[in-house]
């Protein structure tokens, strides 16, 4: 029987010269690449880490526009290819202003459900982003606990706890107190609904 030997390298009959030695384009380092990587369009860097590091660097020289914040004023960067591939970038400095530009886009007249203005003034106020940071905040400074029972979430219990913002002193009664933090507590639901069942 006769035995076919398997021919390697430069012994092959496809045998194209082997390995390709190149300078990486970033750290100048001398590495090895095959011929069909080059032709691809690759085989510029020798690593990741350079590849990375090219890329960041084109980055930093990108071209920049500078521009004014429509809320505060502020003076700001952007890159401007990304002001061409996003029209509604470039107009608030950060995310706090961007949610205030959103607010005033869609509140009032130029909302599509607007109807004249027929919310309650109290309702709208309930409703505000100031209420709702003020509700935030509360809660966070007593560790989402209820000052009540003492009640808290964790895992493993199958359940969550809702926990509501009360005010000490009434909404109604003192609206000066209304986004003062002195004034306010944590509660859950249950012992939220007995305090006003006192009251």
């Amino acid at each position: 029987m006769k035995k076919h030997h398997i021919k390697y390298g430069s012994q092959s009959p496809n045998w194209r010269g082997g390995k390709i030695k190149r300078a990486c384009l970033y750290c100048g380092k001398d590495f090895f690449v095959d011929s069909n990587v080059i032709k691809r369009g690759y085989g510029i860097f020798c690593s990741k880490s350079c590849t990375g590091h090219r890329k960041y660097g084109r980055k930093k020289l990108a071209p920049k526009k500078e521009l004014y914040c429509i809320i505060c004023n502020k003076k700001f960067y952007e890159y401007i290819s990304r002001l061409l591939k996003e029209k509604n970038r470039g107009k608030c400095c950060s995310r706090e202003c961007r949610i205030l530009y959103t607010q005033r886009m869609i509140s009032g007249s130029r909302n599509y459900r607007w109807q004249g203005g027929i919310t309650p003034i109290n309702t709208l106020e309930r409703s505000q982003m100031k209420t709702r940071s003020w509700s935030f905040s509360i809660k966070k400074r007593d560790s989402f606990t209820c000052q009540g029972c003492g009640d808290k979430n964790y895992k493993g219990r199958g359940k969550s706890i809702r926990f509501h913002a009360h005010h000490i002193k009434a909404w109604k009664d003192y609206p000066g107190l209304r986004f003062n933090l002195t004034n306010g507590i944590t509660v859950c639901y249950n012992c939220h609904k007995k305090i006003h069942s006192i009251t």
